[in-house]
């Protein structure tokens, strides 16, 4: 920048050093904390994948419907012809 060498990136914020090299090597948390870390994201990984397959399989499966039959049922209804009522079920 400018005719400038700089021994490292620069950055547009102003951090300490210190601060730099404890975010790019990750020395501000214990190995337990951030392996515990990383179980939950690959947790929530798998879940999601997971639930991804699941909608997919029910777009393609859960969709199937039987075939359509047709079906004749004979019904008498009251009023109709041959009854002593009045005229058309009224």
């Amino acid at each position: 920048m400018n005719g400038v060498n700089f021994p490292e990136k620069p950055y547009m914020i102003n951090v300490k050093p210190q601060l730099r090299t404890a975010r790019r090597f990750g020395t501000g948390r214990n190995s337990a904390e951030s392996e515990t870390m990383g179980r939950i994201f690959k947790l929530v990984v798998i879940l999601l994948v997971l639930g991804a397959i699941g909608i997919i399989g029910y777009a393609y499966l859960g969709d199937m419907k039987p075939d359509a039959q047709q079906q004749r049922i004979e019904v008498t209804l009251p009023g109709g012809p041959g009854s002593s009522g009045a005229k058309g079920g009224d």
